[in-house]
């Protein structure tokens, strides 16, 4: 897969159109360490997307192929466009989001992270809860079949989100 021209995302509207930064709710240094890195991934996808900026999408690759291999970051930054696409094609919404490497979070960046947490855990109504407020109800089926997808991705390449470590909302 080539990071910055194929895969799914390609031919969906703009991210953004969809994505917006805000105010923070918490420190990612109250993450831990499986969720920082999927946040830091999520951020700099979304940033290389928007902005059609190369090394965003780079920095995201180079972080999960080092962690987890190149065949196992592939299928999860797939799992990712699709995700985002599918965000950007049903959002309620913008959908809130801070720099690459910012130290605070946005509701909507613990939602998502949240969101696959739960599915990881087999925790289907706190996911379905994290997705319907980031998805108008049409939209719901498709980003719960989106994030079911990059969960596994996740898991398979060795990325069990921590429930202990769950990121909350203040």
């Amino acid at each position: 897969m080539s990071k910055t021209s194929s895969g799914p995302y390609r031919d969906r509207r703009p991210v953004s159109r969809a994505v917006e930064r805000v105010s923070a709710v918490g420190e990612t240094k109250s993450l831990n360490g499986r969720q920082w890195l999927l946040l830091y991934v999520y951020r700099h996808w979304i940033t290389g997307l928007a902005t059609s900026d190369a090394r965003h999408l780079e920095f995201a690759w180079s972080e999960i192929a080092t962690t987890s291999g190149p065949a196992p970051a592939r299928r999860v930054l797939s799992a990712l466009e699709v995700l985002l696409g599918t965000l950007s094609d049903h959002a309620r919404r913008r959908i809130c989001y801070h720099p690459p490497c910012c130290g605070v979070t946005a509701a909507d960046e613990l939602r998502v992270l949240n969101l696959l947490t739960s599915l990881q855990r087999g925790r289907r109504a706190a996911a379905e809860a994290n997705a319907q407020v980031l998805v108008r109800p049409s939209g719901l089926p498709s980003l719960l079949e989106a994030a079911d997808n990059l969960a596994e991705a996740l898991s398979a390449a060795g990325l069990e989100l921590d429930d202990a470590g769950e990121a909350t909302l203040h």
